[in-house]
């Protein structure tokens, strides 16, 4: 890294923060938190090995940051959805279904914020306990689907486990490309595995809620 690109990124705080951010992101995923120095940071960064101190003051608040910007962008990427007002026609398994749909590209685009919690699943949550962010978008889609999903065109069901499968059934594959895809003989580079997979999640939902099942199209 030469000391002229250094001295470049140091005009510009912004940019600087960002890419901090950016790294930290991308070696917390690969590395986890013990292995990842703030030093090895600045260095893929761009940055000199103090400025990621400077800016955030350790590496735990760094790490902390980062998992707030994660579950930001996160919740961002269905929020429009969560907020905006029923059309007088629209079903409710639509709005889940558009929910879910936004889930699930979130986490085939964002990589490393399954690997992130992956790690913090490993070791306890120790990260997450104190993150606002952490339980926002599971908070508001029960809100969605607790008072949406009742009456008798659907079946009785439990929120809570509802959610919970729906998670299980975006995260799993995901999560294990190579541990389970793979082997048996998945191209996890096909993006028509990917968009197939959505839509068999969104029917497998649709389908298990209803009392009546229904033919949405999907491939």
């Amino acid at each position: 890294m030469s000391e002229n690109k250094i001295r470049d990124w140091s005009r510009d705080p912004a940019r600087s923060k960002e890419a901090i951010l950016n790294a930290a992101e991308k070696l917390f995923a690969s590395q986890g938190y013990e292995q990842t120095s703030l030093q090895q940071i600045g260095q893929e960064a761009g940055v000199s090995r103090g400025t990621p101190g400077y800016f955030f003051g350790s590496k735990e608040q760094l790490y902390g940051e980062v998992l707030d910007r994660l579950f930001e962008a996160e919740y961002a990427s269905v929020e429009a959805v969560l907020q905006q007002t029923p059309r007088p026609d629209e079903s409710p398994t639509e709005r889940l279904a558009e929910v879910i749909g936004k889930f699930y590209d979130f986490l085939l685009v964002r990589p490393t914020f399954i690997q992130m919690i992956e790690r913090e699943a490993i070791n306890g949550a120790k990260f997450l306990q104190n993150r606002s962010g952490y339980l926002k978008l599971m908070n508001e889609s029960l809100a969605l689907i607790g008072p949406a999903l009742v009456g008798p065109a659907f079946r009785p069901l439990d929120p809570n486990q509802l959610l919970l499968s729906i998670i299980g059934m975006c995260w799993f594959p995901l999560a294990h490309t190579a541990t389970f895809l793979t082997p048996v003989g998945v191209d996890v580079a096909d993006p028509a595995f990917w968009q197939a997979r959505k839509n068999h999640i969104i029917d497998l939902v649709l389908n298990g809620i209803l009392i009546k099942p229904v033919d949405n199209g999907r491939v």
